[in-house]
C-alpha cells in the first residue's frame, strides 16, 4: 500500500441536496472526490414510507435526493450512529442504511440487529482497504440501540454518576427513602418493571451518585460496549489496513470547544485497541485534535453541512457552527500515518427566503489561517511532527 489517503469531516445534517457552485466550493468538491476514501456522519434519517416521528421536536427527515448528493460530494462511505439515526424508527434506520448501500457508499454503525450495526464498513482501493466502525456515545433512550432481534444503531454507551461528599449523599438516601422512591424502586426491580442501574451507588430518580470528597460529575464507558468496540477493532484490522472509527457524542462541555476528559480518555483506549484514526462530531463546534502513538485523533470536527432549523440562534449566541475542519490522513506501505492535510471551510447553510441551500466551501485564505492558527492553539501532543502552513490550511508531517 502506497499512499492511501483517508479524508474525515465534521457531521453532514442535510435536509435538501446542495451543488457546489462556488469556486471554493467545487474546489472542496475536487479535494473530496480525490480522497482514496472520503467519510462522515449522516446526522439525519431518510424520510421513509409508512414511518413515522418518535420526537416531538428536532426531527431531521430528509429528502431521499441527498444521498446522491453527498455521493456527488464525494463520499465512499457514511456513519449511521447517532441521535437523529432513529428519528423515524426502526423502519428509518433500515431504509436510510440500505439507501446509503444503494447510492454506492458503505454504511457503519447501524443495521437490522446488533450484528449488522457493529459491522466494519469495507471500502477497497487499489492501494489498500478502509475498515469504518461508527458508534453512539449517547445519551439516548435504550430503544433507540440495535438488538439481537431489532434494528437499531451501535452503542458505546456511558456510565454517568454525580459525585457527592458522603453527607450530600445521606441526604439524598433519606430524600428517597421518605418519598417511597427507593422502595418502589426494589419492589419493581424484583417484578422485572425495571432494571437496576449501572454500577453501584444510589438511584436518585435515576440518576447514580457515589460518594466522593469533590463534587463532579463521572463518566465511563458501559464496560461490555467497550468490549465490543476493542474486539470489533481486532475484527477490522485484519480486514483492512487502517481502521477508522467514528464516535458521535451528546455529553458536552459547558464550553462546547472543550474536549471531554473521557473523551480523551476512551479515544486512547481504542488506538490502544487498533484503531489507526479516530474522529468526533455532536457539538457542533470544531473541537482540537491529539496524535496519539503516531495516530491521529480528531476529537470534534464540527459541521460539513449544516441544515439547522436553530440557525438564527446560533448566530444569536455568536457560536462558531459555521466554519470547520476537512481533514486528510495519508498512510504509508508501513500502515503509518505520515502526513495530516487541514483545509479550513465555510459550512454549508440551511435554506432562507432568499437562497438555496449551500455547499461547503474552502475558507479565503485570511480567514483559513486565522482558523488554523485559532485550532492549533487547542491542539496537543504534536512533538515528532512538523507544521507546514499553505494557503488553504497547514500540514503536518509525521516523523517515523
Amino acid at each position: 500500500m502506497m499512499g492511501l489517503s483517508v479524508a474525515v469531516t465534521g457531521q453532514a445534517l442535510i435536509h435538501t441536496p446542495v451543488k457546489a457552485v462556488s469556486d471554493a466550493a467545487v474546489a472542496l468538491q475536487t479535494d473530496l472526490q480525490a480522497a482514496d476514501v472520503t467519510m462522515g456522519n449522516f446526522e439525519a434519517t431518510l424520510q421513509t414510507p409508512s414511518a413515522w416521528p418518535l420526537k416531538t421536536k428536532t426531527v431531521h427527515a430528509a429528502d431521499p435526493n441527498v444521498m446522491q448528493s453527498l455521493k456527488q460530494l464525494g463520499f465512499d462511505a457514511l456513519s449511521l450512529a447517532n441521535n437523529h439515526a432513529f428519528d423515524l424508527g426502526p423502519q428509518g434506520v433500515v431504509h436510510t442504511r440500505q439507501s446509503v448501500l444503494d447510492a454506492g457508499m458503505a454504511a457503519a454503525g447501524s443495521g437490522e440487529d446488533a450484528t449488522q450495526a457493529s459491522q466494519a464498513a469495507l471500502v477497497t482501493r487499489a492501494r489498500g482497504r478502509v475498515a469504518l466502525l461508527a458508534f453512539d456515545v449517547g445519551p439516548q433512550p435504550e430503544m433507540v440501540y440495535a438488538r439481537a432481534d431489532s434494528p437499531g444503531i451501535n452503542p458505546l454507551r456511558l456510565h454517568r454518576h454525580l459525585m457527592l461528599p458522603p453527607q450530600d449523599l445521606q441526604r439524598l438516601q433519606a430524600i428517597t427513602a421518605k418519598t417511597g422512591y427507593s422502595q418502589k424502586m426494589n419492589l419493581r426491580q424484583k417484578i422485572g418493571f425495571s432494571d437496576p442501574l449501572d454500577g453501584a451507588g444510589l438511584d436518585f430518580y435515576g440518576l447514580s451518585v457515589l460518594s466522593a470528597e469533590v463534587v463532579s460529575e463521572h463518566l465511563e464507558p458501559h464496560a461490555a460496549d467497550l468490549e465490543n468496540a476493542r474486539q470489533a477493532i481486532q475484527v477490522a484490522a485484519l480486514q483492512a489496513e487502517v481502521v477508522a472509527v467514528s464516535l458521535h457524542y451528546h455529553h458536552w462541555e459547558v464550553e462546547w470547544t472543550q474536549t471531554p476528559d473521557w473523551l480523551d480518555r476512551l479515544t486512547k483506549t481504542l488506538v490502544d485497541a487498533g484503531a489507526d484514526l479516530v474522529f468526533c462530531h455532536g457539538p457542533p463546534v470544531l473541537q482540537g485534535m491529539r496524535l496519539y502513538q503516531q495516530r491521529p485523533i480528531f476529537y470534534g470536527l464540527g459541521n460539513l453541512i449544516f441544515q439547522t432549523h436553530r440557525a438564527p440562534r446560533y448566530d444569536d449566541q455568536d457560536l462558531a457552527v459555521w466554519s470547520s475542519l476537512v481533514a486528510r490522513c495519508e498512510f504509508n506501505s508501513a500502515h503509518q500515518c505520515s502526513a495530516i492535510h487541514l483545509y479550513p471551510i465555510a459550512v454549508g447553510r440551511p435554506i432562507d427566503a432568499l437562497h438555496a441551500p449551500t455547499a461547503p466551501e474552502y475558507l479565503l485564505q485570511a480567514n483559513a489561517q486565522s482558523l488554523i492558527a485559532d485550532w492549533l492553539n487547542r491542539c496537543c501532543d504534536f512533538s515528532g511532527c512538523r507544521v507546514l502552513h499553505h494557503d488553504r490550511g497547514c500540514s503536518l508531517r509525521l516523523n517515523h
